[in-house]
């Protein structure tokens, strides 16, 4: 197998955190709210700012320490996801909030976009009105939501690695699911943010069976879930698609304080990413 680096997702909440990753080098800026959860999503004023700050050109840092103006090359290179919560979260929404949801996502238009599966391990959810029909099935439930959110983005199939802790599919049905619905990518991250890792949860001798599964149908793997430089290392001969961080490159390695802009470097540099 051929070595490719893994792009570098990082999750932000702001337009400055964004700003600090866009400067970083990041791939993927993902929008997250980490006081909602693993998958929190922010409300839709933030998504629309943070996709303003995505499409700014910035004052990047050089590898060898100069700096260099990029207008084009950088932003091309730079998408953006967003981390729509749960699908459980969609059916207790009343239809004015999806409206703002759904007008954010047509202005910023990510790349990605997201949605967890917490507590719908055995069955589906009752919809609130004007939201979605009901759904007999986990898979039914949520593509019924995926639906009401059109674009040109691509899905994230998102499987939790502790999955009894989320009451979620595991990801082997997780897995299955999002090669039927033509998912472009299978995320494996962490529901409960406790300190563990997702080395934790799954072997690497599991995960290199899922990435020869997903290679096989066409589906980029990425993995997440207090990812280190250490467990990261770990993971490189897996050859994952994207390697998703939040905590990792905050100050101190809190999730929820602030991004760090060097250690995104850090990490970037450690792992030869850039």
């Amino acid at each position: 197998m051929i070595s490719v680096r893994p792009q570098l997702l990082v999750s932000v909440r702001n337009a400055d955190e964004a700003l600090s990753a866009k400067r970083g080098r990041v791939e993927i800026i993902d929008v997250k709210e980490p006081l909602h959860g693993s998958l929190g999503r922010a409300d839709a004023e933030t998504i629309l700012s943070i996709g303003r700050a995505v499409s700014r050109p910035v004052q990047l840092a050089s590898d060898c320490g100069s700096s260099e103006f990029e207008s084009g090359n950088w932003q091309s290179r730079s998408c953006l996801s967003l981390a729509l919560g749960e699908v459980l979260d969609w059916h207790r929404e009343p239809a004015d909030v999806l409206c703002s949801y759904q007008n954010a996502i047509q202005v910023a238009r990510p790349a990605y976009l997201k949605l967890g599966l917490a507590g719908l391990k055995n069955g589906s959810a009752t919809a609130s009105p004007g939201i979605s029909p009901v759904a007999s099935t986990w898979e039914g439930a949520w593509t019924a939501i995926r639906t009401l959110f059109t674009g040109d983005h691509q899905w994230v199939a998102v499987a939790y690695a502790d999955s009894d802790r989320a009451h979620s599919p595991t990801v082997a049905e997780v897995c299955e699911a999002a090669i039927a619905t033509q998912c472009r990518v299978l995320l494996l991250d962490t529901y409960l943010k406790d300190g563990t890792t997702l080395l934790d949860w799954q072997s690497l001798g599991d995960l290199q069976k899922l990435r020869e599964k997903t290679q096989r149908h066409g589906l980029l793997l990425a993995l997440a879930g207090r990812v280190s430089v250490e467990v990261a290392s770990k993971l490189l001969p897996i050859h994952p698609d994207i390697i998703g961080v939040r905590g990792a490159v905050c100050h101190g390695g809190e999730r929820k304080s602030s991004i760090d802009e060097q250690r995104i470097r850090h990490l970037r540099m450690a792992l030869s990413i850039g």
